[in-house]
């Protein structure tokens, strides 16, 4: 399971404390307030969306490299065959031409290309 970013909390945290800020000072116009909220959660998204910087333990015979490659830090396997039928089992994913499953997938597996 990808751990949430530990920045994510306090970035949150800062923007709340910051927007209440600006409000109470009245130091802008209330019509500017949507489009500084906006900036704020694009930077929070943009932060909750990073990759690990470690590798989790994967499992014995995950991904074999006869079907499918392992990305280098989010546990996950890339399917050599990108089809929705490059891969078998309950949480195989099929997004954006890819097909792929993650390690705790314990029924996954790729399928070589026919």
């Amino acid at each position: 399971q990808p751990q949430p970013c530990p920045s994510l909390l306090s970035t949150i945290i800062t923007a709340i404390v910051t927007i209440v800020t600006i409000v109470a000072m009245k130091s802008i116009s209330v019509s500017l307030l949507p489009l500084i909220v906006a900036l704020l959660c694009s930077f929070v998204h943009v932060e909750a969306g990073r990759a690990p910087s470690e590798a989790p333990k994967l499992p014995e015979g995950f991904c074999p490299p006869t079907t499918g490659d392992i990305t280098a830090t989010t546990g996950e396997c890339m399917c050599h065959w990108q089809s929705p039928q490059g891969c078998e089992g309950s949480g195989c994913q099929y997004q954006m031409g890819l097909s792929w499953y993650h390690y705790s997938c314990k029924d996954c597996k790729c399928v070589k290309e026919p």
